[in-house]
């Protein structure tokens, strides 16, 4: 049960150059990534449940939006936790081999797309006729994998086929650049999404903490 650590170790990394943060520290088999939001101030990532490791760091913690993510069921994970503890809304770790990447495609009609490319950073904006933002996503190469993060439509634009647009488009610029594979974080809408597009479920993804 859980991920490959050296996957996890090659994700956080990604995360941690997709939004400007500091490089993510080997912690208790695990990651440690300084976020600093005012309801994200930090996290831990795991590639499997230990459950020695989520009472020792809940027993520590004590500060709200500490959080703990975990590559495990909600219900291998709710028992350990303290009364103070909550769990967050699911996720889930999903991965695309090169034919799920490479699936060439345009853009819905009256929207724009840009790349831009810095500090190792690949961002793409889609905007409407008017020029306005609606929809957006990064992509991080580490080597042969591409981390995909922060895949969002506004909310003005949705179902329009602008989700599978930016996909497609942030895939193709993975192959381009010779990744072989992919990987993200999906939330419950967006998991239909990518699988559609042939991405899949690699483990469940429980994120725990303390609400302010």
């Amino acid at each position: 049960m859980g991920v490959e650590r050296a996957l996890i170790a090659e994700w956080t990394e990604g995360w941690a150059i997709s939004r400007g943060k500091p490089a993510p520290v080997p912690v208790h088999g695990g990651f440690y990534l300084l976020d600093g939001r005012p309801q994200q101030k930090a996290r831990y990532v795991f590639p499997e449940l230990r459950e020695e490791v989520v009472r020792e760091l809940t027993a520590a913690i004590d500060e709200p939006f500490v959080y703990l993510k975990i590559c495990a069921p909600r219900a291998a994970v709710a028992p350990l936790l303290p009364a103070a503890w909550r769990i967050a809304d699911p996720g889930f770790i999903m991965t695309a081999g090169a034919r799920a990447l490479d699936q060439p495609g345009a853009m819905p009609e009256g929207h724009v797309a840009s790349l831009r490319e810095e500090g190792g950073v690949i961002a793409l904006a889609v905007a409407d006729e008017a020029g306005a933002p609606a929809a957006r996503g990064r992509l991080v190469l580490r080597g042969g994998l591409a981390a995909f993060d922060q895949i969002e439509t506004e909310e003005g634009h949705r179902r329009r086929g602008l989700g599978s647009a930016v996909m497609r488009a942030l895939g193709a610029e993975a192959t381009r650049h010779g990744a072989g594979r992919g990987i993200l974080v999906a939330t419950e809408m967006g998991r239909a999404l990518y699988a559609s597009l042939g991405w899949e479920s690699l483990s469940d993804y429980t994120s725990a903490f303390i609400p302010g």
